[in-house]
């Protein structure tokens, strides 16, 4: 009895199983794999290569003044820039690697890239017309009053330079609108008398100089502008008021001033008739 009842119940598991097994459908038998994105698969490798060229500047030109044929209208101690020159240079060459985002992911040196680049220097060449940026070295650099031995100052001690623009041996200028102001200032620049080879309202700059005094600091650059004459070649004389004061500006040491075109102001008349320089 026991061994029959065994063997009816293998019958009825092996049924059973069978049954489990057949409902399995094909769909439940795929296997899902992951996959892999593009941003997943290119997210580590560089995006970009490129090679670039970086200098570094090891020292500035040297400036050197050479003699040259004058020029018509030019004037043989006025020396103009020819050649703007270049620095020294160290040139290397790297190899950059980015991302697809523009992060950088490397920098190598390129072997055997670097190289040298030996400067130029800038070139002046004298014989130049008057121009920005033409520079001379004034021969001296003098002082003066409205009151000076060749002004003629009138009663209340004002006098005309050259270009019309009137001085004061009160210490004062008259501006561009007419009006006079304290001091020895036109419009902001100092007042310059140069020979004719430069066009009055021209305005130049003044380095390496010894001046102290209304302003003035020596070796601090000042600018100013030719309203008068009774100098010759390369000299300059400084308007300093009058000739009782005229240490009201002095001179500490010797120096061995450089001066600049800058600009040239406007040879006119203002409203009123009155000869002037316009300055923008």
């Amino acid at each position: 009895m026991f061994k029959r009842t065994k063997g009816f119940v293998g019958i009825i598991l092996v049924i059973v199983l069978t049954s489990c097994t057949s409902s399995i459908t094909e769909s439940d038998m795929q296997i899902v794999l992951q996959t892999l994105t593009p941003a997943n698969a290119i997210m580590r490798q560089p995006y970009k290569i490129e090679e670039v060229t970086e200098e570094v500047k090891l020292a500035n030109p040297k400036t050197v003044y050479r003699q040259g044929p004058t020029v018509s209208g030019g004037v043989s101690w006025l020396a103009a820039k020819v050649d703007n020159g270049t620095p020294k240079l160290e040139q290397k060459r790297y190899m950059l690697a980015y991302d697809q985002f523009g992060n950088l992911l490397s920098k190598e040196l390129i072997p055997g890239s670097e190289q040298l680049i030996p400067s130029t220097p800038i070139v002046y060449q004298y014989g130049a017309k008057p121009q920005r940026g033409a520079m001379f070295f004034p021969s001296r650099i003098t002082r003066y009053g409205a009151d000076c031995g060749g002004c003629k100052p009138n009663e209340n001690g004002e006098s005309y330079t050259a270009s019309g623009v009137m001085v004061s041996s009160n210490t004062a200028v008259r501006q561009m609108d007419g009006t006079w102001q304290d001091g020895i200032l036109y419009e902001g620049y100092y007042v310059l008398a140069s020979s004719s080879s430069l066009p009055l309202c021209t305005i130049v700059e003044i380095f390496n100089h010894k001046f102290s005094g209304m302003g003035l600091n020596p070796g601090v650059p000042f600018k100013a502008i030719i309203l008068d004459r009774g100098v010759s070649g390369r000299k300059l004389d400084l308007f300093v008021g009058t000739e009782t004061k005229i240490n009201a500006v002095r001179e500490l040491s010797t120096m061995y001033p450089r001066a600049t075109i800058i600009g040239f102001a406007e040879y006119t008349k203002n409203s009123m008739g009155q000869r002037i320089c316009k300055v923008n």
